[in-house]
């Protein structure tokens, strides 16, 4: 895990620190004013503690639970992948991020947001500046300018969907048709932006990663250890 401070990025490894860390918010707290994540998107799931980070992550939770992600996301991801690698075959070549990694982890955390299909050109527009404004160790004004416009647009496109809640079928619907309410309109979109930017990003790694890995070491595939090579 890392641990971040104004211009300096701290990487944690061992599995006791870690745990250390995790188990101490009074040292280690995530609510802070030199979080380049609160900074962006504001005070959410990623970027708080306590109390508030309970509700956050408890109203959140839903599309993540094994049944929601047999019963729902299993199904959606499975034509997304079968449409893209079509698409492939019928090109006869493909770079694997933009053709497979990229589009397939943002068309399936816009199915688990409910985020119609018209906003994805945007999605990846907002993902690159916010992107550039999370790594911004050294309050580059541009870039934070950036991120912070990139925010405003998504909050601006997406409002619309919560007073339609039947218009997300997805955890923005769910959270905006709740009765009583767990979230404002305000706290489901600050943590939507996190959820939004960590699906991309940790998706669309662990596919890059997985593949590389696969096509360098074929016989990790097989759970046997690659001969060293001297």
């Amino acid at each position: 895990m890392a641990w971040v401070e104004p211009s300096r990025m701290w990487f944690i490894t061992r599995h006791a620190d870690v745990v250390e860390v995790l188990r101490d918010p009074v040292r280690f707290t995530t609510d802070s004013a030199g979080s380049t994540i609160r900074d962006t998107f504001g005070s959410q799931m990623l970027s708080a503690e306590g109390e508030e980070q309970r509700r956050y992550k408890t109203a959140s939770a839903g599309p993540f639970t094994t049944r929601a992600v047999r019963d729902r996301a299993g199904p959606a991801v499975e034509a997304i992948v079968a449409r893209l690698l079509d698409n492939v075959a019928s090109d006869g070549s493909a770079e694997l991020r933009a053709s497979l990694a990229a589009p397939l982890a943002l068309e399936t955390v816009a199915v688990v947001l409910g985020i119609p299909d018209r906003y994805h050109p945007a999605i990846r527009g907002w993902y690159d500046a916010f992107a550039a404004a999370l790594a911004n160790f050294t309050w580059d004004p541009e870039l934070r300018r950036r991120g912070h416009e990139a925010v405003a647009e998504f909050r601006r496109a997406l409002s619309p969907l919560l007073a339609t809640p039947a218009s997300a079928p997805g955890l923005l619907g769910v959270l905006a048709a709740a009765d009583p309410r767990i979230l404002s309109d305000d706290e489901i979109l600050r943590n939507a932006l996190i959820i939004l930017f960590g699906g991309i990003e940790t998706t669309e790694a662990t596919i890059l990663n997985a593949a590389w890995a696969l096509l360098t070491h074929p016989d990790a595939g097989h759970g046997r250890a690659t001969k060293p090579r001297h």
